[in-house]
């Protein structure tokens, strides 16, 4: 199993669009800044490819401005 721990940084005006829709995208939201329009989120996938691939879905959220990696612990894949 693969965890990463992201920041979203969202556009001033689309902090609450995001939220809505991360959900969809199977992403556990563990805390929302909304002075700064960030969000800690982590995200957990079988795989890296499949952990990458929900990466650029955030990425490609309508909204998003930035989604940075801070932390990924990962187990063997074999």
């Amino acid at each position: 199993m693969n965890y990463s721990s992201v920041i979203i940084t969202t556009h001033p005006t689309q902090l609450d669009t995001v939220l809505s829709a991360l959900p969809a995208i199977g992403l556990d939201i563990h805390h929302i800044d909304r002075d700064g329009d960030r969000l800690v989120v982590v995200i957990e996938a079988e795989t890296t490819t499949k952990e990458a691939d929900i990466f650029n879905q955030v990425r490609r959220t309508p909204g998003v401005v930035d989604v940075s990696l801070m932390n990924h612990f990962f187990e063997d894949e074999a």
